[in-house]
């Protein structure tokens, strides 16, 4: 019998083994061992424990950090529990700063666009470099949704 939940689970279960070996990473991947096994106070602290490190380090490293997990969260998005609302808000913040520094980088638009669901900065990312892929895609997908929704309406 296959579990509904089960990509999230077994994704959470990887995810967290590897990241668990991954240097700055640790604590991330304890949140997913943690979540993977229910246990949602000590998830709950090991992600704010991480969050809380990540902010010690020099902006080049948060921006590696926020790269790194965004495009995780990108390309497992069977995973649902992977992005603790706390990560997601301090992603969104590095970003952020990111993209208002560094205006001839598409890097922090996309991965921004993704993380806060702005369609908004996929279109910055494409201005930046009309060939990103992710932003095209994500851009040409969210058109063809609201194009299927006014068909429907009229």
């Amino acid at each position: 019998m296959r579990y509904w939940n089960q990509e999230n689970f077994a994704g959470l279960k990887n995810v967290g083994e590897k990241y668990s070996s991954l240097t700055g990473y640790e604590l991330f991947g304890q949140y997913c061992l943690f979540k993977e096994q229910g246990l949602k106070k000590q998830a709950n602290a090991a992600i704010t424990k991480f969050i809380a490190s990540a902010k010690t380090q020099s902006i080049q490293i948060q921006r590696e950090i926020a790269v790194e997990l965004s495009a995780l969260n990108f390309w497992n998005s069977d995973i649902h529990q992977l992005m603790a609302y706390p990560l997601k808000i301090y992603l969104q913040e590095v970003l952020a700063r990111w993209a208002g520094k560094e205006e001839a980088d598409a890097t922090p638009h996309r991965w921004l666009g993704h993380i806060a669901e702005d369609i908004s900065e996929f279109e910055k990312a494409l201005v930046i470099d009309p060939k990103d892929e992710i932003s095209l895609t994500r851009l040409a997908h969210w058109r063809s949704i609201m194009c299927n929704t006014n068909e429907r309406l009229f």
